[in-house]
């Protein structure tokens, strides 16, 4: 019998040893995140601080996750430009991944996932503003 499970059930160890996962501190991994980065103009840099007052204005009070989409992560995907061509946003999307040796599936929904054509550019598990960042990472993994 084939057993599902929801992502939000899976641990990040369970992940680790269904697929070998470990992590890294190698430098030079992702060479991308090690060119300079371009200098924020004035105006960015006056989003980004008000997207971070609302992120503290949000992580003093017990909000939902949506709250959190609609100050935080909103603005941050426009900062990016990903609701521009070539990107494509869409939400909730479900996914299945089957573990055939395990006799398992295990369901989950992206909160946002931003795509290029078909290629996955970004995918984000947004949280309630008072959780740690790592409540997140399985489900995101997942």
């Amino acid at each position: 019998m084939v057993q599902t499970l929801a992502a939000d059930q899976i641990t990040l160890h369970q992940l680790q040893v269904s697929f070998g996962l470990t992590q890294t501190q190698t430098p030079g991994i992702l060479l991308v995140w090690q060119r300079p980065l371009p200098e924020l103009a004035p105006s960015d840099q006056q989003r980004l601080a008000r997207i971070e007052a609302a992120f503290e204005n949000l992580a003093q009070r017990s909000v939902l996750e949506n709250t959190v989409k609609l100050a935080v992560v909103a603005p941050l995907l426009d900062l990016a430009g990903f609701f521009l061509p070539p990107f494509y946003v869409t939400t909730e999307q479900t996914v299945d991944l089957v573990l055939p040796d395990q006799d398992c599936t295990v369901r989950g929904r992206m909160d946002v996932l931003v795509l290029v054509d078909q290629l996955w550019v970004l995918v984000l598990e947004s949280k309630r503003a008072e959780f740690a960042v790592k409540v997140g990472i399985p489900q995101v993994l997942t």
